[in-house]
């Protein structure tokens, strides 16, 4: 039996939190297939415009200075690139999104970087923009998860649904806030 791509999961990081003033610096896409196994991978890295929004709270979360993000490749480069490899899944066109988070937030990155590139309509044919081909793997970790303690030192729920406490209570290896990683949690 052939497996067929069921979704990708997606994550970033990105250097500000403010989407028109920050630039997209790492995104990772891992293929899901209909029998939940993991495919393909793919982590791209893309050099920001300037230090003028590069937030120190972003970088305080991913870990990406920006001296080691401005050796990173042009950003059309890296979505030219990924655009490529996309191309085996062209069949499957639009796949849904699995995400961990605020709707659509970490494809609008991509998104934008995209339309900056000028390549919004080569990456639009992939990807659906509406909710019914979206997974909010969060929304669905709050309802599904019950069992997931909180984490010792945290009142109440608040931490209890995170991806690092998750991927810990399954035992799962992530490098927290380092795109690939997340995507593959």
């Amino acid at each position: 039996m052939n497996k067929k791509i069921l979704a990708l999961a997606i994550d970033d990081e990105f250097t500000h939190f403010d989407m028109q003033g920050g630039d997209l610096i790492s995104f990772g896409v891992v293929e899901v297939f209909d029998d939940y196994t993991l495919g393909r991978k793919y982590q791209g890295f893309c050099r920001p415009r300037s230090t003028k929004y590069f937030s120190e709270k972003a970088q305080e979360i991913h870990g990406i200075s920006f001296f080691k993000a401005d050796t990173f490749p042009e950003p059309r480069d890296t979505m030219i690139e990924f655009l490529q490899w996309l191309v085996p899944l062209k069949d499957q066109f639009p796949l849904i999104t699995i995400y961990w988070g605020a709707w659509n937030f970490d494809l609008k990155w991509i998104e934008e970087t995209m339309n900056r590139c000028e390549l919004f309509s080569s990456f639009i044919k992939a990807f659906s923009q509406t909710k019914e081909n979206h997974i909010n793997a969060l929304k669905l970790a709050k309802k599904m998860l019950t069992h997931v303690p909180v984490p010792k030192g945290e009142t109440g729920k608040k931490g209890q649904y995170k991806l690092s406490n998750v991927a810990d209570f399954y035992d799962i290896e992530l490098d927290h806030h380092n795109s690939l990683s997340d995507a593959d949690v």
